[in-house]
């Protein structure tokens, strides 16, 4: 209950899972096991600032999602929650990437927030030729890879392509152990 009230996304954090089904307004936690073998995750924080807060405001006042995007973050969710009850590795997880990429709904109240943000994801998707989806709330933007190396030698190679488009951006390669500079 103390976890519920610090944030949302607090109670997750506290109960220790690698992976869980997350319902309700966070409080529901429902551990999953976690995925077999290793995965590499490339995180990428533009400088931009998104306020939660904003975010659901301009959530709210988008009203329902568009027709083709109703449902989509259920069916998303529930497809990835019964792989990963069923046993999924971290290398099918990355692979499954681009059927989670609009499985946000945040995404474009977030991008109604921050415009300049659909440009950055477009141009990261383009450099690393993978799908790039939206944290929570954002505006941390993240691909996975089927190994952190491959993250590793990603994350140079967007840093290296795109460096006047990210000036003010963090970018991390991590594996479930943490960061590891790009």
């Amino acid at each position: 209950a103390v976890a519920a009230r610090v944030g949302s996304d607090v109670p997750f954090f506290a109960s220790g899972a690698v992976a869980a089904l997350v319902t309700g307004r966070g409080e529901d936690v429902s551990p999953l096991p976690p995925p077999r073998g290793s995965v590499g995750v490339l995180l990428v924080t533009p400088g931009i600032r998104l306020s939660t807060a904003d975010v659901f405001a301009a959530f709210d006042e988008l009203g329902e999602p568009p027709s083709g995007r109703v449902g989509v973050t259920a069916d998303a969710t529930a497809q990835l929650a019964a792989s990963l009850a069923g046993g999924m590795s971290w290398e099918a997880l990355a692979e499954s990437a681009a059927s989670l990429r609009d499985a946000n709904d945040l995404w474009p109240a977030a991008a109604a927030v921050a415009p300049e943000l659909p440009a950055l994801r477009e141009a990261a998707e383009r450099a690393l030729t993978r799908p790039v989806l939206f944290t929570g709330s954002g505006a941390t933007l993240f691909c996975l890879y089927p190994s952190p190396g491959h993250a590793v030698e990603a994350g140079r190679s967007f840093v290296e392509h795109l460096r006047p488009r990210i000036a003010d951006a963090r970018v991390a390669a991590c594996d479930l152990d943490g960061p590891d500079p790009a």
